[in-house]
């Protein structure tokens, strides 16, 4: 399915930050599994630049997954709704003073390991794929 970057951006909220329209365009530009290396080689930006149009400053939480929702409602379709995916993963950790840090199974190291785990949550119709939460 092809579709411009100005018809989801314009579809979605056309009051969006600058920032989220830049980090937008390049996941909706890029071929295959995305990176902020990969987006920014394919748009001519750096990666840092694409990386911190992430953090947006007077987007609220609940503003931003109002935009992603929006998002999914272009591409779900009653023969195809899509899913929503959910991956948690350790990621190890050798400082115990930072917030978050716990005993975990790791399944990589198939031991107990001091780390996070945060989980990631993305909507998928099996083409295009959305981050939730």
């Amino acid at each position: 399915m092809k579709i411009s970057v100005s018809e989801v951006l314009g579809s979605v909220n056309t009051q969006l930050p600058e920032k989220i329209q830049l980090y937008m365009t390049g996941l909706l530009k890029s071929e295959g599994k995305k990176s902020s290396v990969r987006m920014a080689d394919q748009m001519g930006i750096s990666h840092d630049k694409l990386y911190r149009s992430l953090n947006v400053e007077g987007l609220s939480y609940e503003e931003q997954q109002a935009f992603f929702i929006g998002l999914i409602r272009l591409f779900a379709t009653k023969e195809n709704p899509g899913h929503l995916c959910g991956d948690d993963t350790c990621i190890r950790r050798f400082a115990r003073s930072m917030e978050g840090v716990d005993q975990m199974h790791s399944s990589i190291e198939e031991r107990v390991v001091t780390g996070q785990c945060p989980v990631v949550l993305c909507w998928s119709n099996g083409e295009v794929t959305i981050p939730v939460a």
